[in-house]
């Protein structure tokens, strides 16, 4: 995807092309990041769209003594982000007037967020200064997303334990598109859908059945806060406090994943493996060790000899008694000498004269 790579050649860049071609279908926006946790991917298939599920399914549990939580969202499908903005309600103060899955018409009692820096404006991933705010500023440690990333701080303060806050993140986008430059002609509006389907608010289009409508807000899946019955944290994961959780696994009964960032408990090491179930481990391996430790004394201590007792006499014809012939022997070397005959026919040696 960096076109600033060694090896960017046609391939590369043809991969770019279609992938910007589905990107800037529809603008879009998404909440990633609660504090320091990192939120599972919005986008599951086959999961069932209920008007008030994203409550279960995008949902975090944050202490109930926090006095504010820090929230990190991004833009995508667009080349200029023009103005962000993050919004926050009690869901029991605004659950008739919006649901998961359809934009809101409007943001009436909802409060604006803390903008981090101020910074409410940026640019996307494709565009050619590429993602501004830069993702690597994330509060996570990691790479959350790609594109843009934004930041807000909602407060706590008044809220108690068991409220539920939703959460939505609104973005407008690429609003110079709708601007004619003054040296083409004829002068005419925006006649594209990708133009007017993100600056046109009146814009509808309809063909075999599908609909196309323009707007000018594009807001986020909302995600649910909710104050929990804990304080401070529930556990550690390295060396930081887990003061936020996610509360639903994004794949519904699904075993293969639990989804988000959970804490290391008290039961937990970090590796997320129970501490009973590495003790019970350490145990067998302690008793297979000393079983094998003491067949291998029993089978090998006495080196395949008898031992007497005080008072038990030897008897040479006992069976227990009779050794094979050492592998070595002086027989052995008796008969290795003879094989190494001199090469004169008499045996006699070397006569040694007497002395007189």
């Amino acid at each position: 995807l960096n076109r600033d790579t060694i090896g960017n050649g046609h391939v590369s860049r043809n991969i770019r092309l279609a992938l910007l071609a589905a990107e800037m279908v529809e603008p879009y926006v998404s909440i990633v990041a609660v504090n320091k946790l990192a939120l599972t991917d919005d986008i599951v298939p086959l999961v069932q769209r209920a008007p008030k599920s994203c409550m279960d399914t995008k949902a975090v549990m944050v202490a109930k003594n926090a006095k504010e939580v820090d929230i990190e969202w991004t833009v995508g499908g667009s080349m200029t982000v023009d103005e962000t903005k993050l919004w926050y309600a009690k869901w029991d103060e605004v659950a008739g007037a919006v649901d998961c899955w359809t934009h809101p018409s409007d943001t009436s009692g909802f409060q604006k967020a803390k903008i981090y820096r101020g910074v409410q404006n940026g640019t996307g991933f494709f565009s050619v200064h590429g993602s501004h705010p830069s993702p690597k500023d994330s509060l996570t440690g990691a790479l959350p997303t790609n594109g843009p990333l934004f930041r807000g701080t909602i407060p706590l303060e008044g809220m108690k334990q068991g409220d539920k806050i939703m959460v939505l993140a609104s973005a407008r986008v690429d609003k110079s598109w709708k601007k004619q430059p003054s040296n083409i002609a004829p002068k005419m509006l925006p006649q594209s859908h990708i133009v007017n389907a993100r600056t046109n608010p009146d814009y509808h289009h309809e063909s075999n059945g599908k609909h196309i409508h323009g707007r000018i807000d594009w807001f986020a899946i909302p995600l649910t806060v909710v104050i929990g019955d804990f304080d401070d944290s529930l556990g550690t994961r390295d060396e930081d406090l887990v003061n936020t959780i996610e509360l639903h696994p994004r794949f519904g009964d699904h075993t293969s994943t639990k989804g988000g960032v959970r804490p290391k408990g008290a039961k937990q090491d970090q590796l997320g493996f129970p501490v009973a179930l590495w003790l019970y481990l350490v145990i067998i391996l302690l008793i297979l060790t000393m079983a094998f430790c003491t067949i291998r004394f029993c089978c090998h201590g006495n080196n395949g000899r008898t031992l007497l007792k005080d008072g038990e006499d030897f008897d040479e014809g006992s069976d227990d008694f009779i050794f094979e012939v050492k592998p070595y022997s002086d027989d052995m070397v008796t008969d290795a000498n003879s094989n190494y005959d001199d090469d004169d026919d008499d045996d006699d040696g070397i006569e040694i004269p007497k002395i007189t």
